[in-house]
C-alpha cells in the first residue's frame, strides 16, 4: 500500500477505529439498527429543528461521499477534474467532523463505504495529477483526526516522489520519533529512501519493518515485496534467497501448528520457525558479517 495504500485497505488493527467501523457496518448489514444520532429534543423545540437540519445536511453529505468513493474504486484513477471535485469534498467532509472521529465514524456508517480508505488513497492520486501540495494538505489535516501515522507516513512517501527529498525526510524523520516501532512508518520510510535513490537505506529499513510486523501476514508481505526486489537490484540475491526460504518455512511452521491445534492435538508439534544457520553463514541481519560474529544466540530458534 511504493506508499499507497492497497486496494484492500489496511485495516490491521482491531482495535483501530476502521476495525470497529467495519464491525459496526457488519452489524448493520445483519438487521442491527446500530445508527449514530443526536439526541433528539422535543418535538418542534428550535434545537429539534438545528438537530433535524444537521441530520439532513449529514445524509447528503454521505451519499456524495459514497458516490465519490464507488466512482474511485470502478477504476482506481480519476481524471483530474474528478480529482479536483474530490479534494474538495474531502476538505467539505473535514470541516464537517472537525477533530471528532465519532462523527466521521457517523458518516462511513451513513454512506456504508469505507471513508478512510477513500481518503488515503485520494492524496496519492491528487500528486499523480500534479496537485503535491493539495495532497499533502489532505494528510495533514485528516492526520489531526484518524490514522495519524498512515496519513504521515504517506506525506513522506509523496514529498519524495515529488523530488522534495529534505522535506521527505524530515517528515520521516518526525513520524519515526513518534512511533519508532511502527512497522508501517518503517516501511514507508524505505519507500522515501528507495524513491530518492537511497538503495541500501531503503534495504535496511524496509528489513526493520519486517521484524517489527510479527504475525501480521498483511505487513509481512508489505515488506517483502519491496525488499526482495530491492536485494537483488543490491547484487545480494543470496540474501533475498535466504530471506525467502526461511519466510517460506515460516508459513509451513504456522500452517503445521493449525492442523493440529484444528485436529485437537494435545501436544503441538516441534517446528523450526527459521532455516538452521551454520555459525560461519552470512548473518541474516543483513550486516555482512558471520553469524558467529554478529546475531548468534541473540534470536530464538
Amino acid at each position: 500500500m511504493g506508499g499507497a495504500p492497497g486496494k484492500d485497505g489496511l485495516g490491521k488493527l482491531v482495535a483501530s477505529e476502521r476495525g470497529k467501523n467495519e464491525e459496526r457496518r457488519a452489524a448493520r448489514r445483519e438487521g442491527s439498527n446500530v445508527r449514530w444520532q443526536d439526541p433528539t429534543p422535543e418535538l418542534g423545540s428550535f434545537p429539534y429543528e438545528e438537530s433535524r437540519t444537521m441530520t439532513e445536511a449529514q445524509a447528503g453529505l454521505s451519499a456524495r461521499i459514497a458516490e465519490a468513493s464507488r466512482q474511485y474504486r470502478a477504476d482506481y484513477e480519476l481524471s483530474l477534474e474528478q480529482a479536483k471535485a474530490q479534494y474538495a469534498l474531502a476538505l467539505e467532509l473535514r470541516d464537517h467532523v472537525g477533530t471528532d472521529p465519532a462523527r466521521l465514524e457517523a458518516i462511513e456508517l451513513e454512506s456504508a463505504e469505507d471513508v478512510v480508505w477513500w481518503l488515503m488513497a485520494l492524496p496519492f492520486e491528487l500528486a499523480r495529477h500534479g496537485m503535491v501540495d493539495e495532497a499533502l494538505h489532505l494528510c495533514a489535516q485528516w492526520a489531526d483526526v484518524t490514522e495519524a501515522e498512515n496519513f504521515l507516513g504517506d506525506r513522506a512517501v509523496i514529498l519524495a516522489e515529488a523530488g522534495r527529498r529534505e522535506e521527505a525526510i524530515a517528515q520521516f524523520q518526525d513520524n519515526l520519533i513518534r512511533w519508532p516501532t511502527n512497522p508501517w512508518i518503517l516501511i514507508k520510510g524505505g519507500d522515501v529512501h528507495a524513491s530518492v535513490g537511497e538503495q541500501s537505506m531503503a534495504a535496511t529499513l524496509y528489513r526493520h519493518g519486517l521484524e517489527h510486523a510479527g504475525a501480521d501476514r498483511y505487513t509481512r508481505s508489505g515488506a517483502l515485496e519491496r525488499l526482495l526486489p530491492l536485494l537483488d537490484e543490491l547484487g545480494r540475491s543470496a540474501e533475498a534467497d535466504a530471506l525467502e526460504a526461511a519466510e517460506e518455512q515460516r508459513e509451513t511452521a504456522i500452517r503445521v501448528i493449525a492442523q493440529a491445534e484444528a485436529a485437537g492435538a494435545e501436544e503441538l508439534p516441534f517446528v523450526r520457525v527459521t532455516p538452521k544457520i551454520g555459525r560461519n553463514d552470512p548473518c541474516p541481519c543483513g550486516s555482512g558479517k558471520k553469524y558467529k560474529k554478529c546475531c548468534i544466540g541473540t534470536e530464538p530458534v
